[in-house]
């Protein structure tokens, strides 16, 4: 019975725990247009928060935001 719980546990219930160091070793692995291309997206929304100014984007390709 304690096997099956533990299974039961791992597979459905605990929830993975994402840090920037995976996330950014996740980016590292697309291929380079696409890590471009999030880097892109990233700065657009970072400008649109303010947080960096508009210019820093100036001279990277253009992105269309799709769903």
């Amino acid at each position: 019975m304690a096997l099956f719980s533990s299974l039961y546990y791992w597979n459905y219930i605990q929830v993975e725990v994402f840090n920037m160091g995976n996330v950014l070793s996740e980016a590292l692995k697309l291929p380079n247009a696409q890590q471009v291309e999030l880097f892109v997206r990233l700065g657009n929304l970072l400008v649109g928060e303010g947080l960096i100014p508009s210019n820093t984007l100036d001279g990277l390709p253009s992105v269309e935001m799709t769903a």
